[in-house]
């Protein structure tokens, strides 16, 4: 319900769904990173930081999480973070070199 009232743009309504949802079920990354969407598209970047790290603290193969810090840590300049945060994302990148032969 949270993911749909995001999509419907409701921010104020999946923000406090998925704060509920993050409180009952701690362990799902996937909740942490649609959590950290909408704190983005409700301009609290630095939430949306917390959150996917959180999201990769659970599992380090979310590639979407990834991505999002790396990007966040490179528009920060934090070159070195956002270089190594791609190299994890590439890692879980599911193709070969026979791809694209």
């Amino acid at each position: 319900l949270a993911v749909i009232k995001g999509r419907q743009k409701d921010y104020p309504s999946a923000l406090a769904l998925f704060e509920k949802a993050a409180r009952y079920l701690p362990d799902r990354p996937d909740i942490f990173y649609d959590f950290g969407v909408i704190c983005q598209a409700e301009g609290d970047i630095e939430r949306a930081v917390i959150l996917w790290q959180r999201a990769t603290a659970l599992d380090p193969t979310m590639k979407n999480a990834l991505y999002n810090l790396a990007i966040f840590y490179l528009r920060s300049s934090s070159f070195s973070t956002a270089f190594w945060l791609r190299k994890q994302w590439f890692k879980q990148l599911s193709f070969s070199v026979e791809t694209f032969a």
